[in-house]
């Protein structure tokens, strides 16, 4: 029997010698020579954070997933709310307390594809064996699922499986078996697998440590999971999230984290290390994140990084290279993912010249290969098979032909043996441009492209999210212009039908927040087109992205890159009607890259969003810009106090176009309201609606009310309903309605626990104001003799009122005879609220004759009374003529 020491050494030098080298993406067009660099000297360490993949979980494609909400896990992380850990934490301790079976650390590892999952375990596989880290364990097994797939349908056991991997384990594998605490198994790639992993299996017929059974992969796998094969070894797994999910659900992993990527330090050295220039590495950052965080987002995960520096750093030497000189006809650098791998591909195209015989025709295979591939699930793993039957031979990728787009198992590094040959796009993002740009090169047999699209568009795992955004992307004329040069001319006809299909997809969502519409503002925003933005946004009536009656689906959460897109399309259609983002989750961050495109909105609804006072100063920042548009501003509910009535004063003090402001339930109370009376009572103020309705106001802001209401020469409208201002708070306001330069028009004081005691100055108000056509006294407690009072004003000839609000006021039959005696014949009155009184059917007679002697009532409100049935049918009645005012009525119920 060999001696076990020794094998350890084999089995060390063994997997130092297949981890020697990390592959990076070639230079584009430089014959596709694999380019491999030490991994000791080149890896870059990632972030690692404790974050289980359903934690997050989001119906759409993992890459625009995980680049939309990168800069907000940054912040996370920063902040403390998400733990950073390294691959070393993850592996040690105790299974986690809620396994069912005893058992060795079961850990897994996500992240999207590209972001570096293989090279880190690659990695990690290097340091065990270099001796560096990661003493606890003895062996280490290394297995890729990729290499797996060769065996699937295939019934073997765990101690064949590491044999036939690694020989010289032959004569120690039993030996092995009773060291299973110092055993680390590692597969890697699960989505990369072609069958699900049994996590349900039973153990009734196994051996006690069940590595000599035999059974399919996903059976060893899955006793690896569970405990019941080696339940002392430990396991770590990775794979994209989606794939992981299902370990979740069954309670297979004790530990989680998550690749978050580069940090901004190991970001710039990745790209120094793949330019081999330390100042083309900053030029490369500089321009990517001058573009802001969509393009931005390319640089965090070490493939996109690549391929962002290939397409990016020959342009970029270009230019700014020693004794270079900008030239007038350079094409641009790319703004957009679509123009970053237009430039890219058009580098590959160049970079090989004559030997692509047709390119036109060999890039119309990779469209229909990639949309293929997509339509099969999305997976950028496929097999030769499918290579064949869209006309591709292996051989031009494996030798390097277009290496740069494909790659097989050389690179790949798949060990299977027999198996058919294994391909793959280099990024999700190449092929998902490659099935775009198939549209635009060859018709398309079947389905019409808006057919396609909108078949895309519901795809609900979100697979073709990238695919609709290159689609925009290359719809707008002179997108794809630099491929022309290689590929021929694209279709203007695929153009015109991607634009007209984004359009209207715009205006049918746009309005009621309906699925998919976040999606078709990153298309839209894709096409740089102003036209389009202009001719798509400015259609609109309203840009509904929260709740409402007119919404499709919950209020959305905008993550700080959606307010990005938000705010650059504003930008672009230079004017929006109205933006409601009600309900909305908006953090402080995304409406900082909101608030520049803020003041070109003519009405905005905040309401229900956790502003702040931080975010009340953005949006006084926005009412403060010299071509503010904005006349409707509601900050409904934004958690709001006196600290940010300062902002708001000064922005209303040098704003010129706002008209109605709504600040109702927040916290200003008599402080905040005292600060923006100062403004509203200088005649450079143009307001003429606020809502402080449940601000916590009292009697001791009635003075700076009354002083607004005597001198603001535009407020026509004022609701501080839900307050406490008082009978003495209300008696001051009186005085100040009566003033002959008051313009008020519609006053709402509900629930302002107001009684009879303040009646006889209402009625004061009623005859004595020029302006007041609305007045809301509802939920107040003026009682029939507070009525009373009231009715002696309303049968004065001088009053106009048009809107009586007097519900739920303990109202009775008493009352409603003074209203039919006050009120019959009274030409101005419109509406009529007496709702949630105590009238009975002693007052339907009376109520009866009102509705008659009343020639201009559109509606009065009687639900909540004391009708009996027969009193309720006696007034529906009235509704049966069609020119009478509508009768809101219900039947008491009294109680058992």
């Amino acid at each position: 029997m060999a001696d076990l020491e020794e094998v350890e050494r084999q089995h060390k030098a063994s997997l130092l010698k297949v981890t020697e080298w990390m592959d990076l993406l070639s230079e584009p067009g430089r014959a596709g020579r694999q380019r491999l660099v030490a991994l000791d000297e080149s890896y870059t360490p990632l972030i690692l954070v404790d974050m289980i993949p359903g934690s997050r979980q989001a119906i759409g494609h993992e890459l625009t997933n995980k680049w939309r909400v990168q800069e907000e896990s940054v912040r996370a992380l920063e902040g403390g709310s998400l733990v950073q850990l390294d691959l070393g934490g993850l592996l040690s301790g105790s299974s986690h307390e809620r396994s069912e079976v005893s058992r060795g650390k079961r850990a897994a590892l996500a992240g999207v594809a590209g972001s570096g999952k293989s090279t880190a375990v690659r990695k990690l596989a290097r340091d065990w064996a270099s001796g560096l880290s990661y003493p606890q364990f003895r062996f280490l097994f290394p297995f890729r699922f990729r290499d797996l797939n060769s065996r699937l349908g295939k019934r073997t056991s765990l101690k064949a499986l590491l044999v036939e991997a690694w020989a010289h384990l032959a004569d120690v594998v039993d030996a092995l078996w009773s060291q299973a605490e110092g055993l680390l198994f590692i597969f890697d790639g699960l989505d990369e697998f072609g069958a699900c992993l049994d996590l349900g299996g039973s153990s009734r017929g196994r051996t006690e440590d069940g590595a000599g059974d035999k059974e399919e992969i996903p059976g060893i796998v899955g006793g690896l999971l569970r405990g019941t094969t080696l339940p002392g070894c430990t396991v770590l797994i990775t794979g994209r999230p989606s794939a992981l999910r299902n370990l979740e659900e069954a309670r297979a992993v004790d530990t989680w984290a998550a690749i978050l990527g580069f940090s901004a330090t190991e970001r710039s050295a990745h790209l120094e290390m793949f330019l081999g220039n330390a100042r083309l590495a900053l030029e490369v950052l500089r321009h990517l994140d001058g573009q802001g965080p969509v393009l931005g987002t390319m640089g965090h995960e070490a493939m996109s990084c690549q391929l962002a520096a290939a397409s990016l750093g020959s342009s970029l030497a270009n230019q700014s290279g020693p004794g270079s000189m900008a030239s007038s006809t350079a094409p641009p650098l790319p703004k957009t993912i679509t123009q970053l791998l237009t430039s890219y591909l058009l580098q590959v195209v160049r970079g090989y010249g004559r030997a692509i015989t047709i390119p036109r025709d060999t890039f119309v295979k990779l469209g229909k290969l990639a949309l293929d591939a997509l339509g099969r699930g999305g997976n950028t793993l496929f097999s030769g098979k499918l290579l064949a039957t869209h006309r591709l031979k292996a051989a031009q990728f494996a030798q390097g032909y277009l290496a740069e787009i494909l790659v097989g198992g050389e690179v790949l590094g798949a060990r299977g043996l027999g198996a058919d040959s294994v391909h793959a796009f280099r990024h999700p993002t190449l092929q998902d441009f490659l099935a775009a740009l198939a549209l635009y090169l060859a018709p398309q047999s079947g389905a019409s492209i808006p057919d396609l699209l909108a078949q895309a568009r519901c795809q609900p795992d979100g697979r073709y999210q990238l695919f609709l955004r290159f689609v925009a992307g290359l719809s707008t004329p002179g997108a794809g212009w630099p491929l022309e040069e290689a590929l021929g001319q694209l279709q203007a006809r695929t153009a015109a039908q991607a634009s007209a299909w984004l359009k209207a997809e715009i205006l049918e969502k746009g309005g009621r927040n309906g699925l998919g519409l976040m999606d078709a503002l990153y298309e839209l925003l894709e096409t740089q087109s102003k036209r389009l933005v202009q001719a798509s946004l400015g259609s609109l009536e309203v840009l509904r992205l929260g709740e409402g009656r007119a919404s499709c689906q919950q209020a959305l959460s905008l993550a700080s890159m959606d307010c990005t897109v938000l705010s650059s399309l504003i930008h672009l259609s230079e004017a929006l009607e109205e933006l409601d983002l009600e309900n909305c989750q908006i953090t402080s961050e995304g409406l900082a890259r909101l608030s520049p495109a803020l003041h070109r909105c003519k009405i905005l609804r905040l309401n229900h969003i956790k502003l702040g006072d931080p975010g009340a100063a953005f949006l006084a920042a926005a009412l403060k810009r010299p071509k503010c548009k904005l006349q409707t501003l509601g900050m409904v509910n934004n958690g709001l106090t006196e600290v940010c009535a300062g902002d708001l004063s000064a922005a209303l003090s040098c704003n010129e176009s706002l008209r109605e402001l709504q600040l109702r339930e927040n916290r200003l109370g008599d402080r905040g309201l005292k600060s923006l009376c100062r403004v509203l009572r200088a005649s450079s103020c143009k307001l003429q609606s606020l809502d402080v309705n449940g601000n916590g106001l009292t009697g001791a802001c009635a003075e700076d009310l009354a002083s607004v209401l005597g001198e603001s020469g535009s407020l026509l409208e004022l609701d501080i309903g839900e307050n406490a201002l008082g009978d003495a708070g209300v008696t001051v306001l009186c005085t100040a309605l009566q003033r002959a330069d008051c313009k008020l028009q519609v006053l709402h004081l509900d629930s302002n626990k107001l009684s009879d005691a303040c009646a006889l100055e209402f009625c004061s108000v009623l005859i004595g104001s020029k302006s007041l056509l609305a007045i809301n006294l509802n939920n107040n407690k003026l009682e029939d003799l507070g009525v009373k009072y009231i009715c002696t004003a309303l049968r004065s000839s001088s009053c106009r009122i048009q809107n009586l609000g007097l519900a739920s006021n303990g109202l009775t039959d008493f009352a409603a005879e003074g209203l039919v005696s006050s009120l019959s014949g009274k030409r101005s009155l419109r509406s009529l609220d007496l709702w949630g009184n105590v009238f009975s059917d002693r007052s339907v007679t009376s109520i009866q004759g009102l509705i008659e002697a009343c020639p201009n009532l559109q509606e009065i409100r009687l639900r909540g009374n004391r009708f009996t049935r027969d009193g309720k049918y006696r007034l529906d009645l009235m509704n049966e003529s069609n020119t009478g005012p509508r009768v809101e009525v219900q039947h008491h119920a009294p109680r058992a």
